[in-house]
């Protein structure tokens, strides 16, 4: 998120600005195309791999997640997909491909969406990777329930007409922003033409929803995404990887300066960072990502990754974003489970053969 202050006279225009958005079928939300700058997408929304091509015999990777898959704050040559497919490519003979479905504030079961159209449009991977865990919690943390897209309320209150006045400033609000008749309004309440109405702040734990319920069944909901991604996987015969990503809350890594403040939270652009609330649901469920790490050879938690290293990885307030040496990082892991699969393969089929023989 870039925020931008302008003064006009009496006027202070604010501008907030995020990755430009618009409503696609089934999905709610993809990026637009973007040509300019460090952060680029195709005409489809997808952010930009270098070095990929349209070779059919390239080991093709798709990865979805959500901005820290995207690579908030990093050239599209930083992000993790970019790492890993240069990376994969330099300790294998393989020539790979690797497209980014990461979107801004995208939770499991949208990637899961996006995974089913693109198998329907004839779109077939040899592998997928999901990278997740913090956007899911992030919207139960909003909505006080498992298994919604963020800001649910306010983008069910705009699709059933109610007052625009109500939609609260959020990741997502540029989408509703973009009209003129809100754009007129808060040109009014920054005027001191309209009163602004006093906003509350609603949570899981305002409303008064157990934390260790809401947790357990955001994980659920997480393990039934990814049981049926992996039963798509054996139908269409592409493998999967499923990652529980890092956040600052979780793990013991040792802080930076800066990475400490994010750690104690209260950023204006991220309020959610100082609330206990947050933290205790974030590590409830982190715990249960970590208790199930054993249960599924194509599922690790990234939780900790990150505990033995003081090089500061976490970018801004979000406390899940990266910068260029924490992609890296994350794609050297990732790359390094492949080659431990790829490997193994290989033995078995060593094995097989001699047993043939």
């Amino acid at each position: 998120m870039r925020i931008k202050k302008e003064r006009e006279g009496d006027l202070v225009h604010v501008e907030v600005t995020t990755v430009p958005g618009h409503y696609v079928s089934y999905l709610v939300w993809q990026a637009d195309s973007l040509l300019q700058g460090e952060e680029t997408t195709d005409d489809r929304g997808l952010r930009r791999t270098p070095g990929n091509s349209d070779d059919p015999d390239d080991f093709n990777i798709f990865v979805f997640g959500g901005s820290a898959m995207w690579g908030s704050g990093v050239p599209d040559s930083c992000t993790i997909a970019s790492r890993l497919r240069e990376n994969l490519a330099a300790s294998t003979d393989l020539r790979v491909s690797v497209t980014n479905y990461g979107q801004i504030s995208w939770v499991s079961s949208q990637e899961l969406l996006s995974l089913l159209l693109e198998l329907r449009d004839g779109r077939i991977p040899d592998l997928v990777i999901f990278y997740d865990g913090f956007n899911d919690v992030w919207s139960s943390y909003q909505v006080g329930r498992a298994g919604e897209h963020q800001n649910y309320p306010q983008i069910r209150d705009r699709v059933e007409g109610i007052d625009i006045l109500r939609v609260q400033n959020s990741l997502f609000a540029q989408l509703v922003g973009r009209t003129n008749t809100a754009q007129l309004i808060q040109l009014m309440r920054t005027a001191g033409t309209l009163a602004e109405e006093p906003r509350e702040i609603i949570t899981y734990a305002t409303m008064g929803t157990d934390p260790v319920a809401l947790a357990e069944s955001t994980f659920a909901v997480y393990r039934r995404n990814m049981e049926m991604a992996s039963l798509l996987g054996d139908r269409f015969g592409f493998d999967c990887l499923f990652i529980w990503q890092p956040c600052i809350w979780c793990g013991s890594k040792p802080m930076t300066e800066n990475e400490h403040d994010i750690w104690v939270g209260g950023s204006p652009a991220f309020q959610a960072g100082g609330d206990p609330a947050w933290k205790e649901l974030v590590v409830l469920t982190q715990s249960l990502a970590a208790s199930n790490a054993d249960s599924s050879e194509d599922y690790f938690d990234f939780s900790t990754v990150f505990d033995s290293s003081a090089t500061e990885f976490y970018s801004d307030f979000s406390g899940c974003h990266l910068n260029q040496d924490g992609n890296e990082y994350i794609s050297s892991e990732i790359v390094r489970i492949i080659l431990d699969d790829l490997a193994h393969e290989s033995a078995e089929q060593v094995d097989s053969a001699l047993r043939v023989d």
